[in-house]
């Protein structure tokens, strides 16, 4: 079997090509130019079409799916395969999504059932995964590297103050418009493994947060499946408030922790507003750090940190982010906000934990601060998990397995 790979830097790319060879299937990779031109997505298509002339291919891969790609196989008739490991990707309502040769992977089983009954043949749900063995070589040639050992609880990932798009226009909006908004967050942030915002948002105000960014939705409407309407106000909550409750939720969460414990923050992102509540609180026990590589630095910082917090965007409404499966296959102690599958997929209290609120979250990480051997043992037992169960080989057999039975 032969399988075109389209690569763009995905964190998960390397696994998952391992994971394709060894089951003997032979792997062709084309990087994508992400220089973002108009000439640059030209010849990225064009290098593609080549590619599946010359090579030949029984199926073209990529993380994440790409309607251009997704056109091509189409034309040639050949299966695209697309693993989703990011969400929301607009990208996924773009009409091509509907072609037979589509096999379209999905984490989010909420979102699974929303796109499922468009393509109902052509659209799976597979949960995520890690690389246990790949993760231990980056933690052997990274382990005396005294910056990536955090003294008690640490979190690497955005503060998504660079990737808020609400912040830019929330001054704009109708006072009473913005007072909704900030009780629907405020609510929101106290429910975990339930997302209401979509039902809660009414229709005029995702109108408004239209008509002040148009061109950020208006790219999307010539070819979504959804009517204009419906994509207004998904994009809205998903990108727009979701996004804002994404980088309130982290400010506040990291602030609580750091009054009570040392927490290491591992961010590429603009930290001056949690220094500035931090400054306001009493400055707390926050150090922060500049971001870390994704393949080799990171999984030091998750073996070494004796918790480590997963707060998952809430446009994932049920799965569980790949944040979760890396920390857990690098034997670091897992504790997320709760998700509807998690428990489908690990033991809690026993192989990983989680908070259901602030105040729960503080409790459980004094207590696990205080008792190594327990904290230790949940550690091992959700690497012993990934190990068995929730590699990127698991997931690739899955995958060729549901196409090619």
């Amino acid at each position: 079997m032969k399988i075109l790979f389209y690569r763009y830097n995905s964190i998960c790319e390397p696994a998952i090509i391992s994971a394709l060879e060894s089951f003997n299937i032979d792997v062709n990779e084309i990087m994508e130019d992400k220089s973002g031109t108009r000439d640059s997505a030209k010849g990225n298509i064009e290098r593609v079409q080549a590619a599946i002339e010359s090579y030949k291919p029984d199926a073209v891969f990529s993380i994440n799916f790409f309607p251009m790609i997704s056109k091509l196989c189409h034309i040639y008739g050949i299966i695209y395969i697309a693993q989703s490991v990011d969400c929301p990707v607009m990208e996924l309502f773009d009409k091509s999504v509907l072609f037979d040769t589509n096999r379209i992977f999905l984490f989010d089983k909420a979102q699974y059932v929303m796109l499922h009954a468009y393509n109902p043949g052509c659209i799976f749900y597979l949960p995520l995964g890690s690389d246990p063995d790949q993760v231990a070589l980056a933690i052997k040639s990274e382990s005396s590297r005294k910056d990536l050992n955090p003294a008690a609880i640490a979190m690497v990932g955005s503060l998504y103050s660079e990737k808020n798009p609400y912040a830019q226009i929330k001054d704009k909006l109708p006072d009473h418009t913005q007072g909704y908004v900030d009780g629907l967050i405020e609510s929101q942030q106290k429910v975990y493994g339930y997302n209401f915002l979509e039902k809660a948002l009414p229709a005029n105000i995702s109108q408004q947060i239209h008509e002040l960014n148009p061109k950020f939705t208006g790219r999307y409407e010539d070819n979504c499946i959804m009517d204009d309407a419906k994509l207004r106000h998904f994009t809205a909550v998903h990108y727009f408030i979701e996004y804002e409750l994404a980088q309130k939720e982290r400010l506040e969460t990291l602030t609580t922790l750091s009054n009570s414990f040392d927490v290491d923050l591992y961010t590429n992102s603009d930290t001056k507003a949690l220094s500035d509540s931090l400054s306001d609180e009493g400055l707390g026990n926050l150090h922060i750090h500049s971001g870390v590589k994704t393949l080799t630095e990171m999984p030091v910082v998750f073996n070494n940190a004796k918790i480590n917090l997963n707060i998952t965007l809430r446009a994932i409404e049920t799965g569980l982010p790949l944040r979760i499966f890396d920390i857990c296959a690098a034997g670091g102690f897992l504790m997320t906000n709760y998700q509807e599958e998690l428990p489908e997929y690990f033991e809690i209290g026993k192989e990983a934990e989680y908070y259901g609120s602030q105040e729960e979250l503080i409790d459980k990480c004094k207590y696990y601060l205080s008792h190594d051997d327990e904290r230790e043992k949940i550690a091992t037992a959700g690497l012993e998990r990934v190990r068995q169960h929730h590699t990127w080989r698991h997931r690739v057999a899955q995958i060729i397995t549901s196409i090619w039975e």
